[in-house]
């Protein structure tokens, strides 16, 4: 496996395979205890700046189906063949909104979506680039882009791109609207909260007002929140594709789920998903769960993942260096490594 870590991207490869392929049930439980990788069955590697990098701020990463890595920057958006780093800025590619790369997302495709401090545009895989319509340019107006805080993409397609103090961009099928008060969004929901799609693309929205969903029809429906606002807490949100189940990473409870009780309100409980105790009650942010059913968890600890079977293995990294607050964006690449 290969990790980067986001100020040192280290690389990890695995000489044991373990990872199973079913995919994670609502119904498993994570109780088996949580065991770390063996230091003697991986190769780390790391690249810097030395090697090649435009910034030391690694703020996303994704892998096209030609086989390439691209990675977002503070300083521009790179693409990595394995041995030679390519850089895209405002300079030799116009159609790059901002060098300052906050999120990175990829649609089923192939078409990779780059959210910037100055909005969001995308690379097809043949490379040619996408040219927001005007449109786009009007529903901003006057209001602030530089605080994207958050970008999902659907597998079909559809992009959500969360812009605090605005609303949600929402980009389907070439069209674009912004999803704000005058839309009939809770006008709360415009704040820097989680948003996630489910298996079916419907976007979930979790703020002050508690979730709101965006069906397939155009319908928000909103359920409250049954007792106290969570949201602030929230550090990340993940929808099993599958069962629909919805997890939540937080900054203070570790992982948490949602369920709408009897009388049509959000609540909440701790699920462990198996992680140490030191780290069931501390930071955790949810990355997903590959093709090969196995859920990755950033942690206090380090890497987490969590296999069909609820074996849990949790990877610190060299030094520490992959536990949450050094280590941010989590990819599996095709040939099974592992990058931070």
């Amino acid at each position: 496996m290969r990790l980067f870590r986001r100020r040192l991207i280290y690389s990890i490869r695995c000489l044991v395979a373990w990872i199973g392929l079913a995919p994670l049930t609502a119904g498993a439980q994570a109780t088996a205890a949580a065991t770390k990788f063996d230091s003697s069955t991986v190769v780390y590697r790391h690249w810097t700046v030395g090697s090649g990098l435009p910034q030391s701020t690694v703020s996303g990463i994704e892998q096209t189906p030609d086989g390439y890595l691209w990675i977002g920057t503070f300083d521009g958006l790179v693409r990595f063949d394995g041995a030679h780093f390519t850089l895209f800025t405002r300079t030799n590619t116009p159609a790059l909104p901002s060098n300052r790369i906050y999120r990175l997302g990829q649609d089923s495709s192939g078409t990779l979506w780059i959210g910037t401090s100055a909005g969001i545009t995308a690379r097809r895989l043949d490379g040619s680039w996408l040219t927001p319509p005007p449109e786009y340019l009007r529903l901003i107006g006057n209001r602030a882009t530089n605080s994207l805080s958050r970008m999902v993409v659907a597998r079909d397609g559809k992009v959500a791109a969360l812009l605090p103090g605005v609303g949600i961009l929402l980009v389907e099928r070439g069209q674009w609207r912004l999803l704000d008060a005058r839309a009939g969004f809770p006008e709360q929901a415009t704040g820097e909260m989680e948003i996630a799609f489910d298996g079916q693309s419907r976007l979930h929205h979790i703020g002050i007002h508690g979730l709101t969903r965006l069906d397939l029809d155009g319908r928000l429906t909103t359920v409250p929140w049954a007792g106290a606002d969570l949201s602030q807490s929230l550090t990340s949100l993940w929808i099993d594709p599958i069962t629909g189940r919805m997890i939540a990473g937080t900054s203070k409870m570790g992982a948490i789920t949602f369920q709408i009780d009897a009388n049509g309100q959000l609540t909440w409980a701790p699920v462990s998903l198996g992680l140490p105790p030191d780290a069931r009650t501390q930071r955790i942010s949810m990355v997903g769960q590959g093709t090969e059913g196995v859920l990755r968890v950033r942690s206090a600890v380090g890497v987490a993942e969590i296999d069909p079977s609820c074996q849990v293995r949790v990877d610190p990294g060299p030094g520490g260096a992959f536990r949450l607050g050094k280590a941010e964006p989590v990819l599996l690449d095709r040939t099974g490594s592992l990058w931070i």
